[in-house]
């Protein structure tokens, strides 16, 4: 699946911008789509807390404490497993560092553990597009 970047409305006549593209979350339940960054410098995939919320994750019963590194280093997350799907590929097991941080303040990120363990990235920034295949894990 080809996705073109995502120019800034900041910058609208640069070349260039940021691979985005939508992912629906899944967990017990509930359902929502968001707009997320594939960041290969991202060592884990990112879950701002009011997404989190909205999934039904209850913040007081996560059992799996997390360090995060970079900006993010200070701040609380716990491991959380969700069921993320790009349309049209399948449905995939995405683990996120669930972070005390609202979407207002972080993207939702899908980083090297687990989203590219799922999915083959080709990023070509000069033709502002990048591509996104299934995987098949061994």
């Amino acid at each position: 699946m080809k996705c073109r970047y995502t120019r800034s409305p900041a910058f609208p006549h640069l070349r260039g911008g940021l691979p985005l593209t939508e992912i629906a979350l899944h967990h017990g339940g509930h359902e929502i789509t968001v707009s997320a960054l594939v960041d290969s410098g991202a060592a884990m995939s990112v879950l701002p807390y009011d997404v989190g919320l909205e999934l039904g994750l209850i913040w007081e019963e996560q059992t799996v404490p997390v360090d995060v590194g970079g900006v993010l280093k200070d701040t609380a997350a716990y491991g959380v497993l969700l069921r993320g799907e790009i349309s049209p590929l399948p449905p995939v097991a995405l683990v996120f560092a669930w972070v005390r941080l609202a979407s207002d303040g972080i993207r939702t990120i899908l980083g090297q553990m687990n989203f590219f363990q799922h999915y083959r990235i080709i990023f070509e920034a000069y033709n502002d597009t990048f591509e996104i295949t299934r995987h098949e894990m061994s």
